[in-house]
């Protein structure tokens, strides 16, 4: 479990984000977010020069406690943005029975509030419908290549691509077609968030 990796480092003084990355072979942008969740868990503070463990904190937990606390963090945030209740719904539960946390909009207006929220970068991937009301699927994937570059994976899920449609889904990171194949989906989830 990476954040248990994470915390021996900052055990061992490597409190900055480089040093973690050395000693865990860890990627830099997920040691940010997985430290931000520490932090929120009061674990982790921030120092003048990195990181150090609140030790009144850590030290009261046992080993597999840490490990129990850290699997909160690792609970993968995935916006799911649909505007067909059942297909969100039945998303929503498989994703969860894979250890996933999901939040829910009906359209890509209300994803983009959603992610406007996001500041500590929690939400990994999106997985989005193509037609619904307000702002589509593409107009969600063009305003959030817009606003935050390449943050977030998007995923188009669709019973409806033409030829035309297809080639002007480019920012998406992965098209998939209903009925959806719920192994694949979950893979690229989870390498999302990896």
């Amino acid at each position: 479990m990476e954040e248990v990796q994470i915390l021996n480092a900052i055990r061992r003084g490597f409190g900055d984000v480089d040093s973690i990355h050395f000693v865990t072979g860890i990627v830099i942008p997920c040691i940010e977010r997985k430290i931000l969740a520490l932090a929120n868990l009061g674990l982790v503070k921030k120092t003048k020069s990195g990181f150090a463990l609140d030790d009144t904190r850590v030290d009261k937990l046992e080993p597999n406690q840490v490990k129990k606390v850290c699997s909160r963090v690792s609970g993968k945030k995935i916006l799911v943005v649909d505007d067909e209740d059942d297909i969100r719904l039945l998303i929503r539960w498989i994703l969860e029975k894979n250890d996933m946390q999901v939040l829910e909009a009906v359209n890509g207006k209300k994803a983009m509030e959603v992610l406007e929220k996001d500041v500590h970068h929690e939400i990994s991937c999106i997985i989005t419908d193509y037609l619904m009301p307000q702002v589509n699927g593409l107009e969600l994937c063009q305003m959030v290549r817009h606003e935050f570059k390449s943050l977030y994976k998007i995923f188009l899920i669709t019973a409806y691509l033409d030829q035309e449609r297809f080639e002007k889904a480019q920012c998406f990171d992965a098209k998939f077609m209903k009925p959806l194949n719920f192994d694949e989906l979950i893979q690229k989830c989870k390498l999302a968030s990896a």
